[in-house]
């Protein structure tokens, strides 16, 4: 009897779709509570069990989640790395490959992007160890219906950059209030 929203946006959305508006409630999406008890890998650790050269350790490191789909808009994220070259920043985008990884790899191989490492596997630690040493998460996606992946950066202290697809205004928003910046 009732049609569930995740955001504002998203009700707002649903609004347009369905004649009776006061059966729309919002419930937003939650995370897991961290377990402080876990011992975090150093970063040098981390790095090393992804094969990521110890010469980025001092590096600032920008660490990405989300599926490699072309909806994620990682490749956006690339050319701004790219941009960046020779600045001190090491870029790790995690996720599992929906037809786009061949796309990154190219991208990074032909822009000489030693410092972008594309991972398509990793456990669920240790995507929460790269939250816990990243200083920057960045998600580009072009289309989101939430991006519960910020509440797992911010559960982490993480400053989360983001564009303004769907329901992320809501998310970076309505967690960091003014603080947050959303991408155009």
């Amino acid at each position: 009897n009732k049609v569930i929203a995740l955001t504002m946006t998203e009700k707002k959305e649903l609004e347009n779709i369905y004649s009776d508006k006061n059966n729309i409630t919002i419930i937003p999406n939650g995370i897991t509570k961290l377990d402080i008890d876990v011992a975090y890998l150093s970063k040098k650790d981390l790095f090393r069990k992804f094969g990521i050269d110890k010469k980025f350790i001092d590096h600032k490191l920008i660490f990405s989640i989300g599926r490699l789909d072309k909806r994620k808009g990682q490749i956006y994220l690339l050319e701004a790395v790219n941009t960046l070259k020779n600045q001190n920043i090491v870029c790790v985008i995690y996720g599992s490959d929906w037809g786009e990884y061949a796309s990154l790899v190219k991208f990074k191989t032909e822009n000489t992007l030693d410092n972008v490492f594309i991972i398509k596997e990793m456990s669920q630690l240790d995507k929460h160890n790269f939250l816990e040493v990243s200083d920057l998460f960045v998600l580009p996606s072009l289309q989101e219906a939430f991006g519960i992946v910020y509440l797992e950066a911010m559960q982490h202290g993480v400053a989360c950059i983001g564009t303004d697809a769907g329901a992320m205004k809501d998310v970076i928003l309505d967690t960091l209030g003014s603080r947050a910046k959303i991408a155009d």
